[in-house]
């Protein structure tokens, strides 16, 4: 059985993805392509939100990779609670045009991601408010709940009691939180900066955003997050190898994670390596006078 070989490698900012896969090219008779092809049907709500992820965390990489990038939390007050999921977005779309308007109006291009979620109502046994919860204000200080997210498996949507909140990226100054604040007028705001040096705070905070959708929250045709049409897209770049042609961590990266995956439907296999590139280095610059040096001529010696 003939097998072909490609890598692929996708950039975002100093964060590299790198696959390699190799994929059988059998010759099937029908039956045997109607059983791939349920297969394919049972299996591509989890591969939908398994992209939907990857993608996700490369926006972060090539966007939030800065000492500014923050995680906010918008919530409503029991005056303001939204209907539903649209009603939410509604809303916070609303808020993204007013913010917009003073970002430009300091000359400051506005990029954001959010997504609109939904925790367990006051009713429901176990519920708190948002702003005692620091899986929701800030997931990274949480991480127990870490392992048990990462082996969610995709469900059917669910009809549950919920309070709609609002957690989006943004990129901000110190002084530009009162203003964040200020402009939402629904509830409370809670804004904490990202840990963008840990190497897996990306590979988190993606999972933690898509994690509705995963766990069946969130029905079909509801997007898991809404970036903004100007951030940096990652790049895509590859090539076919041949069987002998690995993939290798450079000497200066760190490495995130590494692994390897079969399917046995297909007959394909995939290697994977996520990594991390240094920082770029300022290049020292020669050495410029600030500016004259005043001098007077030596006074002539007396006789």
């Amino acid at each position: 059985m003939a097998k072909g070989f490609y890598i692929r490698t996708m950039t975002a900012g100093r964060y590299q993805k790198v696959v390699r896969y190799s994929r059988a090219i059998p010759s099937d008779n029908k039956a045997t392509r109607q059983a791939k092809q349920a297969a394919t049907t049972a299996a591509q709500k989890f591969i939908n939100v398994k992209n939907a992820t990857e993608k996700l965390q490369l926006l972060l990489c090539a966007n939030f990779d800065r000492k500014d990038a923050c995680f906010c939390t918008f919530t409503f007050t029991d005056e303001n609670l939204p209907a539903n999921q649209k009603h939410t977005q509604r809303i916070f779309s609303d808020y993204i045009r007013k913010l917009r308007i003073e970002f430009k109006r300091i000359g400051k291009p506005l990029l954001y991601i959010y997504t609109v979620e939904g925790t367990p109502t006051a009713q429901e046994p176990g519920a708190l408010p948002i702003g005692g919860q620091p899986w929701e204000v800030a997931p990274w200080r949480d991480s127990d709940r870490w392992e048990q997210m990462d082996h969610t498996q995709p469900q059917e949507a669910q009809e549950k009691p919920v309070r709609r909140h609002v957690h989006c990226f943004l990129l901000l100054k110190k002084e530009e939180y009162e203003t964040v604040r200020a402009l939402w007028v629904y509830g409370q705001v809670y804004i904490n900066q990202m840990k963008v040096n840990e190497l897996t705070t990306f590979q988190r905070l993606a999972a933690y955003v898509t994690k509705e959708k995963r766990s069946g929250d969130k029905g079909n045709g509801v997007r898991s997050y809404v970036p903004s049409a100007n951030l940096q897209q990652p790049e895509y770049s590859g090539h076919w190898c041949t069987e002998f042609e690995g993939i290798v961590l450079p000497s200066d990266a760190e490495k995130i994670s590494s692994g390897y995956e079969e399917q046995s439907v297909y007959g394909a296999s995939m290697e994977f390596l996520y990594f991390r590139l240094p920082r770029p280095q300022a290049q020292p610059q020669p050495y410029k006078s600030k500016g004259l040096i005043k001098s007077t001529p030596p006074k002539k010696a007396s006789k």
